[in-house]
């Protein structure tokens, strides 16, 4: 977490000379937000974020895993493009979106590439959280009929996590 002192102190050498950096980390909520939560997740999705990139070297490249909770709940079915407009529904889409945003100032000021990936949720091995997924998958080993949460009318597209190690390293490799 970058916006906590001790942490800074022990990678900031590192950080400022590095090339490229992955930024993955975050604070993801596990159900309903409180308010002491709401804080502890704009200073690590936010404020950690600003640090660690105001750490980096001139001509340093950025790649920063966002979500597609910054999207929100789309008005109608399709696609999402990059240019798709933003308006997250959770805290944790707006923490993301914030800091998208700061990131894009920071490294602008500082002459920093940035690339944003906005990932949707992921699957694959070694999956610990318990999502739609993992239980779909469990359910079909044995011969059960898939669990369903609510109506079972929505659309999600997950992503398979050696597509999204791929996409970052693509990100890294040519510096977009």
């Amino acid at each position: 977490d970058f916006s906590r002192p001790h942490s800074l102190l022990r990678h900031s050498r590192a950080l400022r000379e590095a090339r490229s950096v992955v930024h993955l980390a975050a604070a993801v909520p596990q159900g309903a937000v409180a308010a002491p939560d709401i804080a502890e997740l704009y200073q690590t999705n936010v404020l950690g974020s600003i640090v660690l990139a105001s750490l980096l070297p001139k001509g340093a490249h950025l790649v920063f895993a966002s979500t597609v909770e910054v999207y929100g709940r789309p008005r109608a079915p399709g696609t999402l493009t990059a240019s798709s407009p933003t308006k997250p529904a959770t805290v944790y889409g707006r923490t993301k979106l914030a800091a998208e945003e700061a990131l894009a100032s920071v490294t602008r000021g500082k002459s920093i590439g940035l690339t944003v990936l906005r990932f949707a949720s992921m699957y694959g091995p070694g999956e610990t959280i318990d999502r739609a997924t993992s239980r779909f998958a469990r359910a079909a080993a044995v011969g059960r009929p898939l669990p369903l949460n609510g109506s079972g009318r929505e659309k999600r597209n997950p992503l398979y996590i050696e597509d999204a190690a791929r996409a970052v390293v693509a990100a890294v490799q040519k510096r977009v």
